[in-house]
């Protein structure tokens, strides 16, 4: 009903305002816990956008003898990037625990406005 890009770009500006409300979460002791555990859903939430459209709109932008290319190299950056992330996030805990969500935070503004710019609805909406 919206079409593939509204929604990752939705995605993209949801996981990105989620990471940022983590990194700023005001509250400590059990409102704290509760508090994270509600930014990490609304980080879930565009995550889920980012990662069920990702594959769709690779799939409608690809003919059908490059699809398979197009789609192994969006594994490889998800892969590389959780690696990344992972690696990036032990060494800024060592700093401060809430440095960790600010890792995703600059992919995730270059991300929305790349993808806002760039990204072209090109499946029939119905």
């Amino acid at each position: 009903m919206l079409g593939r890009v509204k929604l990752y770009n939705l995605g993209f500006a949801t996981y990105t305002v989620g990471s940022i409300l983590l990194y700023l979460t005001p509250s400590t002791g059990q409102l704290g816990a509760l508090e994270l555990i509600l930014f990490r859903m609304v980080q879930g939430v565009g995550a889920a956008f980012l990662f069920s459209n990702s594959a769709a709109i690779l799939t409608d932008a690809f003919p059908a003898n490059e699809r398979g290319k197009a789609l192994g190299l969006n594994q490889v950056a998800v892969l590389a990037g959780s690696i990344l992330g992972l690696v990036l996030g032990g060494i800024l805990a060592t700093y401060n625990w809430r440095y960790v969500f600010l890792v995703s935070v600059p992919f995730g503004i270059i991300g929305t406005a790349w993808s806002h710019y760039h990204l072209r609805e090109i499946a029939t909406i119905r």
